[in-house]
């Protein structure tokens, strides 16, 4: 191979399933060769392509990256089998969102498929395609090094896992705490350039912050109405009960936690950032069916969504076979089966995927080297 062809070609093509997971992977700067950029142009096809050179062993791993957007299901197999023909991949990595259930599963946490499941009640799936998503498999010696890595140990100082946002819940029991502390007052207007949402949330800002301070002052406004005070009631006994409903709420908060608020962190005990591996569902079925369902993990899309991936996963799975063509799996999650679906998690969930599906690459993915001219 000529360097001018090898320049042409990319050891890892990274699939993402929507735009904003692939913005999120042109944020990451981790492992890049120094003082490079990721270049976007156009594709095999009129793709739209990013390139980028990151640190590898022996040479420099060459990464492209696509969004399959909302293509239908034949298109974005064509666009696919085309784009890892032309830049001659040994490795895909596909990236989207998945929902999940049980009590290790947080959201932002990423798994790694090991099995691809299809499900479609109402709709026929060709026989061909259900036998291609079953040959797939992570590959033996990629699971076991999963099994065996400290994830938190590779990212514990990663400034995009410390920015991973708290649940609604959380950050209005936060802000309980710190009412009741007397770090800020809900009856009074708060001076912003004091930050005090910075003792609830470091990754609040001012918006979310007034729209917590709002809720808050709804539910004081229903406490003072079921008490039956006037408008002109005594303000003073209104802000004393006021202080016992925090209290009491705040009690019976720290007695379910053993005395004091717990540490939320991603690096923390209660709610850790974690790497899952299991089998990744496609297709209609919701995943809080029974505890017998075949798949903890759903991926999340409308229907022709799924179907588009299910037909790309499909289409690289049988290249794999006839190709020696690696491939694997990443999702990162963004809905339980017991939370509401938190809005405020989104940019995390996105980028969460990008770093690890990198970060995997990087580590398991020998680059090639190109034959001399």
């Amino acid at each position: 191979m000529s360097e001018r062809d090898a320049a042409k070609c990319s050891d890892v093509v990274i699939l993402t399933t929507t735009g904003r997971e692939l913005d999120a992977l042109l944020e990451v700067d981790t492992g890049a060769v120094p003082c490079t950029a990721w270049e976007v142009g156009s594709g095999p096809g009129g793709l739209r392509l990013a390139r980028r050179e990151f640190l590898g062993y022996p040479h420099a791993l060459r990464v492209a990256a696509a969004a399959l957007g909302d293509m239908t299901e034949e298109a974005a197999a064509v666009h696919t089998l085309v784009l890892v023909s032309a830049l001659e991949a040994q490795c895909v990595a596909v990236c989207g969102a998945c929902s999940a259930r049980g009590d290790q599963v947080w959201f932002g946490d990423v798994a790694v498929a090991d099995r691809l499941l299809h499900h479609e009640p109402d709709r026929r799936v060709p026989e061909r395609t259900q036998h291609d998503l079953a040959a797939y498999r992570l590959r033996d010696d990629w699971r076991a090094w999963l099994e065996g890595v400290d994830v938190l140990a590779a990212f514990r100082d990663a400034d995009w896992l410390a920015r991973r946002p708290l649940t609604t819940q959380w950050r209005e029991r936060r802000a309980l705490a710190a009412f009741h502390a007397g770090v800020v007052d809900p009856s009074r207007a708060v001076d912003p350039r004091l930050e005090p949402w910075r003792s609830v949330d470091p990754v609040l800002d001012a918006r979310e912050w007034r729209a917590i301070m709002r809720k808050l002052r709804s539910r004081q406004s229903l406490e003072l109405t079921r008490r039956s005070l006037s408008e002109r009631g005594d303000h003073a006994l209104a802000a004393l009960l006021l202080e016992q409903d925090m209290a009491s709420e705040l009690a019976e908060l720290l007695r379910e936690y053993g005395g004091e608020l717990p540490d939320l962190s991603p690096t923390g005990a209660l709610q850790p950032f974690r790497l899952h591996i299991g089998p990744l569902q496609l297709g209609r079925r919701p995943i809080d069916d029974g505890a017998d369902a075949p798949a903890a993990l759903h991926a999340i899309g409308e229907l022709a969504a799924q179907q588009t991936l299910a037909a790309v996963l499909a289409a690289l799975a049988h290249r794999q076979r006839q190709h020696q063509l690696d491939l694997v799996v990443l999702h990162s999650v963004a809905e339980l089966a017991d939370h509401d679906r938190d809005r405020q998690f989104e940019p995390f969930i996105a980028r969460a995927v990008a770093e690890c599906a990198l970060w995997f690459v990087r580590q398991r993915v020998v680059p090639r080297q190109a034959d001399p001219a």
